[in-house]
């Protein structure tokens, strides 16, 4: 059965195009959508489509809405994607009309479905569904649609693809050894034993997952097999997937209490996905296995809020001189440390999850240089962050505003502006 609605500009009174749905013989109701190219691009069809879908969600009562389209048909997948669909599987092979001669026309095509718990996820929610640089799959995409959905097999299965460097400089744990890696020993000498700077994108982790191991992502591999990347990594590749498969997931960088005291945190970086059943944000770590379901009674994919600490958290505890705690960061100077940790996840909630090294590059001297007032500012920043939900409207405007927090330099960029001076390109120090 097929149910079509006129698109019509009212400014003009003339047909711009026709949207509708049809039920197909399993009985799924399926998208369809025809416009005339002269008025794409304009916003039109996206308005039509909303229209659809409210309808059908709300007024038919369905719970899923499937769609489809050539491969090549670049603007119908993006349209798609715009509306909130997820792409589930690209099909071959498929015939919808046959040539002069009665032959089948063969293509390929992507299908995409929309459920209503996603539809009706505020704009808040949804920006996560949204991919960086680092989140960006690719070419990877449709193999991690296929991997498994359960959250905690996802969780376990990036814990298996990664060693954390830490491993290298500790003594060796005979049990980690037995139950999950294999023999530290037998990590080949030539790799670095930190690879962070080799897999930043989660792009460049997934190849660095098939060039270690041609079968791909694969339980309880030994250490030769695996990527040597630490929490930001980590995290990253969780996010990718997740987000691949239509879950909001967003990374958050603080601090994380491995002792399970509530007295000392060390730096870290976790993830937040979105449980639709739940209609709440789960804070989950992926960086090796903590087995806190059974130490403490609760699992490391849906971790109890008191186990992390964000950083804006600990910025304003410092900053007040009311944070009670141990914090353990990198540099020698904590305010520091913990205004690193604040600027990326200022990042890393505006789906630009940098690099360690990244920083903006007006922190370069160190924050001794930063005056009382500019101080303040961070003070702010930070107070923001504390419901980044609430407060998303105000912290997007400083994201577009506020140059000299996403202004970043790095390592490579330091050498060459201590080499050659201050570029000469415009608004660029």
């Amino acid at each position: 059965m097929d149910n079509r609605f006129v698109a019509e500009l009212k400014s003009k009174q003339n047909v711009i195009g026709s949207i509708g749905y049809w039920i197909d013989d399993e009985g799924h109701y399926c998208m369809d959508y025809d416009f005339n190219p002269e008025y794409c691009g304009q916003g039109y069809a996206t308005e039509a489509g909303n229209a659809l879908i409210r309808y059908l969600f709300e007024s038919v009562g369905i719970s899923t809405i499937y769609g489809d389209c050539d491969v090549r048909n670049v603007s119908s997948w993006k349209l798609l994607e715009r509306l909130g669909f997820n792409r589930i599987r690209r099909l071959d092979n498929q015939s919808y009309k046959n040539d002069k001669n009665g032959n089948p026309i063969l293509i390929s095509t992507f299908l995409y479905e929309l459920n209503k718990s996603q539809f009706n996820l505020s704009n808040n929610i949804k920006r996560y569904l949204k991919t960086s640089i680092y989140t960006y799959a690719g070419a990877y995409r449709e193999l991690l649609i296929s991997l498994p959905d359960d959250i905690a097999a996802i969780g376990k299965l990036v814990c298996d693809q990664i060693t954390h460097p830490s491993m290298y400089f500790t003594e060796p744990s005979a049990y980690l050894e037995d139950t999950y890696y294999g023999k530290f020993a037998s990590y080949p000498s030539h790799r670095f034993k930190n690879e962070d700077e080799l897999y930043i994108t989660a792009v460049s982790m997934i190849a660095g997952i098939f060039y270690l191991d041609e079968a791909g992502f694969g339980e309880n591999k030994d250490v030769t097999k695996r990527l040597t990347v630490s929490c930001r990594q980590a995290s990253i590749l969780f996010s990718a997937i997740l987000k691949a498969k239509g879950i909001p997931c967003r990374s958050r960088a603080g601090f994380m209490d491995f002792g399970n005291d509530g007295d000392s945190y060390v730096e870290h970086w976790v993830n937040e996905y979105w449980d639709f059943g739940e209609n709440r944000w789960v804070l989950a770590d992926v960086d090796g296995y903590y087995e806190y379901e059974e130490r403490f009674g609760y699992s490391q994919f849906d971790l109890p809020r008191h186990k992390f600490i964000t950083a804006s958290e600990a910025w304003l505890g410092l900053r007040r001189h009311t944070l009670h705690k141990n914090l353990d960061v990198y540099p020698t100077n904590l305010l520091e440390g913990v205004c690193e940790y604040l600027l990326m996840d200022f990042h890393a909630l505006m789906n630009n999850e940098i690099f360690y090294s990244y920083q903006p590059m007006y922190l370069r001297s160190g924050i001794q240089t930063l005056s009382e007032n500019e101080l303040c500012e961070l003070d702010y920043l930070a107070e923001l962050l504390e419901d980044p939900d609430e407060n998303i409207e105000r912290i997007e405007h400083i994201w577009n505003t506020k140059e000299e927090w996403f202004v970043l330099t790095n390592n490579t960029q330091n050498i060459y502006q201590d080499t050659f001076g201050e570029s000469c390109s415009s608004g660029v120090k």
